[in-house]
């Protein structure tokens, strides 16, 4: 509609936003990565606002997202793009990122 169009060009325009975003996902991404590397997880090359968990199999993936979404933390599944193995993680506030690291077991190989 006409309303999301206009916000849709405001966003565009505002370049500051828009260097911030870029900023705070490249920080950020780099953390979860790491982050994620160390609980034993594969994470796939990413340049968008969020990463691909690899948990090694599609039962281990289907365990940890099951476990995640107990402790309120919402992640994914990928299973449609052919990626039955890996989570979906978006790139949040500081605070999601250890909420996700403290739900998340570790991976088990």
């Amino acid at each position: 509609n006409r309303a999301a169009q206009a916000a849709g060009m405001a966003a565009l325009e505002d370049k500051d936003h828009a260097r911030a975003t870029i900023a705070h996902n490249l920080h950020w991404r780099e953390k979860m990565v790491r982050a994620l590397s160390a609980k034993g997880y594969g994470v796939l090359p990413s340049q968008a606002n969020f990463v691909l968990m690899d948990c090694g199999q599609e039962e281990k993936a289907q365990a940890v997202y099951s476990h995640l979404c107990g402790q309120g933390v919402y992640v994914r599944k990928v299973k449609a793009y052919g990626l039955s193995a890996h989570l979906r993680v978006t790139i949040g506030d500081p605070w999601a990122l250890e909420r996700l690291l403290a739900a998340l077991p570790p991976c088990s190989g």
